[in-house]
C-alpha cells in the first residue's frame, strides 16, 4: 500500500514496507521498516531498522538504531546508532556508540560512547557532548572546528576521509 500505520500497542516486531510507514503505537520489540517516508513516533523497546527517503525517529528507541536515508533525524537512542545519509540531524541522546557518515551531520545532544563521522559538514548544537573519543573523516579533518565543551581536544582523532574506507 500507499501509507501503513502501526497504532495497536499489542505489537512485539514490526516489518513495515510502502510509501509512507508510520510506527504510531509503541512495540514491545524491534522495529524493521522502509518506505519513502518512515516516521517511528512511539516507543520501540528493541532495535530499529530504517531505511527511506525522509527517515524521522522521534519515539524513543531503547536499543540499538541502524539507520539510511536522504534526510535522517533522530531522537534519542537507548544503545548504538548507526545512521548514513545526505542530511543526518541527532536532536536526542544516544546511550553508546554513534557511526555516521552524511554529506552534513549535526549533533545537538549527549553521545555517551565513541563517535565516528564521516561528513563534509560538520555541526555541534550547544547541548552537543560526546562521552568517549571523536573520530573524524574529512578530506581537510584540521578544518573541522569542535567546540571545547563537546569533547576534549586529547580525544580528538582526525583522519581523511580515505583512510574511512580502510577501517570498514
Amino acid at each position: 500500500g500507499s501509507a501503513v500505520i502501526v497504532s495497536d500497542a499489542a505489537v512485539h516486531d514490526v516489518f513495515l514496507g510502502a510509501q509512507d510507514t508510520t510506527l504510531a503505537g509503541p512495540i514491545t520489540g524491534s522495529a524493521h521498516m522502509v518506505g519513502q517516508n518512515v516516521t517511528l513516533a512511539q516507543m520501540v523497546a528493541g532495535n530499529a531498522y530504517a531505511a527511506g527517503q525522509t527517515i524521522v525517529v522521534s519515539g524513543d528507541v531503547t536499543g540499538s538504531a541502524t539507520l539510511a536515508g536522504q534526510t535522517i533525524t533522530v531522537g534519542t537512542i537507548g544503545r548504538n546508532l548507526r545512521a548514513f545519509g545526505q542530511a543526518l540531524t541527532v536532536n536526542g541522546t544516544v546511550g553508546g556508540a554513534a557511526l555516521m557518515a552524511a554529506q552534513s551531520v549535526t549533533i545537538n545532544s549527549a553521545i555517551s560512547g565513541d563517535v565516528a563521522v564521516n561528513a563534509d559538514k560538520i555541526n555541534f548544537g550547544s547541548a552537543a557532548k560526546i562521552g568517549g573519543p571523536l573520530t573524524i573523516y574529512h578530506y581537510d579533518p584540521a578544518s573541522i572546528d569542535v567546540p571545547n565543551g563537546v569533547v576534549p581536544a586529547a580525544r580528538i582523532t582526525r583522519k581523511t576521509v580515505e583512510a574511512w574506507s580502510k577501517a570498514a
